[in-house]
């Protein structure tokens, strides 16, 4: 009875065995397989102004192959008024590991409580802006490796008695993704910068100045530190810091019908204290800070090329709306200055920098268009164009930065201001600049007080500080 159930058993193998190889020749329908993917998540944690809790403030992105999705997702801030904690973790995935890294960045800032003293206030056309995107950058790179979902999470946030949260970042950022670096030494002749227009040199001099994220915050930084340093003088001010601050990623305010367009960020912020001895009184006491907000867009054109729009010290385009004058913005000590005099000293602010002759290139071509000619050929051209789904980074060059430290990217100490008669006149006539490169690398702009150029304001820039130099990353 055995033998006979062997032999059964044995035949039903066979015929088995025939049917898996009439199938495999015979061909069948494949099974089914889901792409690769992985999904990622970014979350800020944090507790309300009393110590409760709150829902926590997540973005997410999703990548499935071929890529069709976003590469970038920005948020202006969560409501979290006391922000403790943020973490990056890939919550699925399918497939081999992308090339490829997840970037997190939050802003947020040291704030007061109700009732603290001395109550801190603040006049803006936008309330909030300002303080959404300058602060303590946390940042947070997570990448997928074959055997499990990568996770991180950061707290490690400067002493501060509430923390609001302020704008958010999750970006995909592939291993082949062209970057600006902040710094480089090499290149060829269009991507040179004139002293002229970074208001720069190199130490030790006689070296090159590349297009690159220095040369760019130089130029941003040096020529409004001099507009409003010339401003301050005129209102019996003078300017004690000038600072600039990088937001990793801004995207543009739309036209009616358009789309946002993708861009980083840029604030300055000078801190302002009245002269001391001055024949006129300054309409403040104390110190107060000024902050005036740049963006700088990327517009995609019909063949691939860029075109880049710069607000508020560029032409007007018709596919963003200008919005950085109305952000301009005081903060002060309550007390220290008349809501109508920091209303009018942000007016004052944005028609100086509207008006303010800013440097052109080579040949007079005008800042937006050498800044797309930079663009060009640093990063569009080398990268084969612009796709049609592109999006800007703005990283700190160091990935091993520690803790939260604020996003200011370059720093200069007070500008000397000196009226005198120069021993020969000097061109350009009236409001007209002449730049002159010093020893050690010292830069003086002098600025036509008249016509005939008898009698000019000198301005003696300081070395600059890098307090937390960025790479810009085209994520294409």
């Amino acid at each position: 009875m055995e033998r006979q159930s062997s032999a059964t058993r044995l035949r039903f193998g066979m015929v088995a065995l025939a049917a898996l190889v009439a199938i495999l020749l015979t061909g069948c329908t494949p099974i089914a397989t889901l792409p690769p993917s992985i999904d990622v998540a970014g979350r800020v944690h944090g507790v309300s102004g009393t110590g409760q809790a709150v829902p926590d403030f997540v973005v997410s992105l999703r990548h499935t192959q071929p890529a069709a999705e976003s590469r970038l997702v920005y948020r202006r801030g969560p409501s979290i008024q006391d922000v403790r904690r943020i973490s990056l973790e890939a919550t699925a995935s399918n497939g081999l590991p992308f090339t490829e890294e997840w970037h997190f960045i939050h802003l947020s800032r040291v704030a007061q409580r109700p009732g603290d003293e001395p109550v801190l206030i603040e006049f803006s056309g936008e309330p909030g802006w300002v303080r959404a995107h300058v602060g303590n950058l946390a940042w947070l790179v997570i990448r997928k490796n074959d055997l499990s979902l990568p996770s991180d999470s950061f707290s490690n946030f400067p002493p501060a008695s509430l923390r609001p949260g302020g704008a958010t970042v999750l970006a995909r950022v592939e291993d082949d993704d062209p970057i600006l670096p902040w710094a480089r030494t090499t290149c060829g002749p269009p991507e040179v910068m004139p002293l002229a227009v970074t208001l720069r040199t190199l130490a030790p001099p006689g070296g090159v100045d590349c297009f690159d994220m220095q040369s760019l915050t130089s130029t941003l930084l040096n020529n409004i530190a001099v507009t409003v340093a010339n401003a301050a003088k005129g209102s019996s001010a003078d300017v004690t810091r000038h600072r600039m601050f990088i937001v990793p990623h801004v995207p543009s305010t739309p036209m009616a019908g358009q789309t946002p367009l993708p861009g980083i960020g840029f604030v300055y912020e000078a801190t302002l204290v009245p002269t001391v001895g001055g024949t006129d009184v300054a309409p403040f006491t104390g110190s107060l800070t000024l902050s005036i907000p740049l963006t700088l867009h990327w517009l995609r054109s019909a063949n691939g090329s860029l075109f880049d729009i710069l607000d508020p010290v560029g032409p007007a385009s018709p596919h963003a709306t200008m919005v950085n004058a109305t952000r301009v913005t005081v903060h002060a000590t309550d007390g220290t200055i008349a809501a109508a005099a920091a209303q009018s000293l942000r007016l004052a602010v944005s028609a100086a920098i509207a008006a303010a002759p800013m440097p052109t290139g080579p040949a007079g071509i005008p800042l937006s268009s050498f800044l797309d000619l930079l663009f060009t050929e640093s990063l569009v051209r080398p990268s084969g164009g612009l796709p049609a789904n592109f999006s800007l980074l703005a990283v700190p060059e160091n990935q091993a930065v520690a803790g939260a430290p604020q996003n200011s990217a370059m720093t200069l100490g007070p500008i000397v201001i000196t009226d005198t008669a120069p021993a020969a006149p000097l061109p350009g006539g009236l409001g007209a600049r002449t730049v002159v490169a010093g020893a050690g690398g010292a830069v003086t702009v002098f600025l036509n007080l008249n016509a005939a150029g008898t009698l000019v304001r000198s301005f003696a820039l300081p070395t600059p500080t890098e307090p937390l130099p960025f790479k810009l990353i085209l994520l294409k």
